[in-house]
């Protein structure tokens, strides 16, 4: 597990690369456009964290690469009921990972 941003991890020694930078490189590997759809999922739960989806389409395969990042959100599995990594989400669950494997 790593920082949202490059820097050091809380768990595994070393240096870690951003997020989009990790995205970056799924995104040319799978060949999809460069620039992302972003649409801020609305905070029904009131928990003061924010989710925005980045869907990347027009992928070789055509399936999309899709990141979801929780503003004010922890790393952890979606619906987890702890985490030391930071603030759970309410308004996503791990139906969202299923689903995009089914669709994707």
């Amino acid at each position: 597990m790593w920082a949202f941003a490059r820097g050091q991890s809380g768990i595994e020694p070393g240096i870690k690369i951003s997020v989009s930078q990790t995205i970056n490189d799924w995104r040319i590997r799978n060949g999809c456009f460069e620039t992302p759809q972003v649409v801020a999922l609305p905070d029904v739960s009131g928990d003061a964290i924010s989710i925005n989806r980045h869907t990347y389409q027009g992928c070789a395969e055509g399936g999309n690469l899709v990141l979801l990042e929780a503003i004010g959100g922890g790393h952890h599995w979606p619906s987890g009921s702890h985490s030391s990594q930071g603030n759970i989400p309410k308004d996503i669950d791990s139906t969202i990972v299923l689903d995009f494997f089914k669709n994707n």
